[in-house]
């Protein structure tokens, strides 16, 4: 339990600060599509902080967001891949500040990952009906999808 906890919490903050990276542009001007990965990706790392607070017991919930995290790291994961050695922003050529993408950056996506893999297998879940399930993935999906444009606006006033 306590070992499942200090995992979550690790996986939470890894997420959030990698969220962050892409949401704020620290790879240099990024599509639109990036940012909002990024903020969904803070907002899964947020949720998972509350959920491992003893007052929530959470287990579908749980599952479900680390699912998610899960399925959202996989894009880049091959997106570094593809564009190795490439130019990656979209500012023009003239900026000095171009940044090559490297195969590397996809590291710490592999590591969130596996730590998803191993927190999906670790918890334990007898789930009710396929159903409960279904219906919390759904709203989970729709509550994230809310909080990820939340903290867009939030981080917009913040600039």
């Amino acid at each position: 339990m306590f070992q499942k906890n200090i995992l979550i919490a690790l996986l939470s903050i890894g997420s959030i600060l990698l969220g962050y990276s892409y949401a704020h542009e620290w790879y240099g001007m990024l599509e639109s599509e990036v940012q909002y990965w990024g903020y969904l990706s803070e907002a899964l790392g947020l949720i998972l902080l509350i959920l491992i607070l003893p007052r929530f017991k959470g287990v579908i919930l749980t599952k479900v967001i680390l699912f998610i995290g899960l399925i959202i790291n996989i894009p880049p994961i091959i997106l570094w891949f593809i564009f190795h050695g490439y130019r990656i922003t979209d500012a023009p050529p003239t900026i000095s500040d171009q940044f090559i993408a490297h195969w590397a950056f996809s590291v710490p996506h592999v590591i969130l990952v596996a730590m998803c893999v191993y927190l999906l297998k670790l918890i334990k879940w007898n789930p009710a009906s396929r159903l409960q399930f279904l219906f919390a993935f759904l709203l989970t999906g729709l509550s994230l999808y809310l909080l990820a444009y939340v903290l867009r606006f939030v981080s917009i006033f913040l600039n």
